[in-house]
Order: C-alpha cells, then structure tokens, then sequence
C-alpha cells in the first residue's frame, strides 16, 4: 500500500484552482503591517512551509526588534482575483554608510532571522 499525503493532495488541488493569469502584487505599508496577522497566519496554515518562524507574531517581533533608521520594509502580497491572499514576501531595503569614504549603499534583502 503506498503512502498518500491528503493534506498536500488539498494543496495541490488548490494551487490548480488558482486562474494565474489574474494575480495581482501590491506592496503594503509598513503602518498596515500590524492588520495583516489573520491573513499572514491563515495563508501560512494552509502553506507546506508552516513554520514557527514565518508565523506573523514571529516576523512582526522581528521587524520590531532589529529595524533601525537604515531599513525600510516592503512587504509584497500576492492576490488572486478574488482579492484572497495567495503569497506574503517581506523584504526591507538597507541603507548603509561606510567609515571611509562618502559611498553609500542599498542592499535589498528578504526578511530572515
């Protein structure tokens, strides 16, 4: 008897069900960051990637505890045309000055801990 996983076979079923050419990305604004957790964390539980540490308490903490006046945060969510949330990207871009020299730089970089 072979093994047959249900909960990815609903999640293949689900991902077949999306009409892809009807995604929308918009960018949310770090102040509507704090609205996001329902969403954030029922888009995770239906997710093959559930975990602890992409859970929106776990990210919203984060954020909060290593943003400085250098990074700014973008977070990218992906819409289907029902306005469901079918992905969640958080990225912050950093500015950095360097000790010698006048240069500085930007970096973009996903969210991680």
């Amino acid at each position: 008897m072979r093994y047959r996983d249900t909960m990815l076979d609903e999640k293949i079923d689900t991902v077949a069900m999306l009409d892809l050419q009807t995604i929308t990305v918009e960018r949310i604004a770090e102040e509507d960051f704090v609205g996001m957790k329902d969403k954030w964390n029922e888009l995770l539980e239906g997710s093959s990637t559930n975990d602890v540490f992409l859970t929106w308490e776990w990210m919203f903490s984060w954020w909060n505890t290593f943003k400085d006046d250098g990074k700014k945060l973008h977070i990218l969510v992906g819409k289907d045309s029902q306005g469901r949330f079918i992905g969640i990207a958080p990225w912050y871009v950093e500015r950095r000055n360097y000790l010698f020299g006048s240069k500085s730089r930007n970096s973009v970089r996903l969210n991680r801990t």
